[in-house]
């Protein structure tokens, strides 16, 4: 198993949104997050939700790319100035679901997940 690391973490009065990142055995990018607290059990019934998505090495500087639009920083010089820039992009203002988007949007294959 590989240890990820929080990249993002906010709370808004009860509620809180936690981000992680990691690298698999792969070298994959693995993303994912949480949030939880009661106004989620109000919309959906359950009091938190987890998501996620990974970003395959090969497709590393495309990713790098689409972050430099949502904040993130431009250089990548190695695999871990992705989660730099990806941790930067959160701390600006990025949402997850901005980010999975802006992905699909531009034809970058991500294998994503939600429940």
């Amino acid at each position: 198993m590989v240890a990820s690391e929080v990249i993002f973490e906010r709370e808004y009065g009860s509620e809180i949104t936690k981000i992680y990142a990691c690298f698999n055995e792969k070298g994959d990018l693995e993303v994912s997050g949480f949030n939880a607290g009661p106004m989620l059990e109000k919309i959906y019934g359950d009091d938190d939700c987890e998501y996620g998505f990974t970003i395959r090495k090969a497709d590393f500087q495309i990713f790098a790319t689409l972050l430099e639009k949502l904040g993130g920083i431009a250089a990548l010089e190695n695999s871990i100035d992705l989660i730099y820039s990806l941790k930067t992009a959160f701390e600006k203002g990025a949402k997850f679901r901005e980010l999975r988007a802006i992905c699909l949007e531009t034809g970058l294959e991500i294998n994503s997940w939600s429940y």
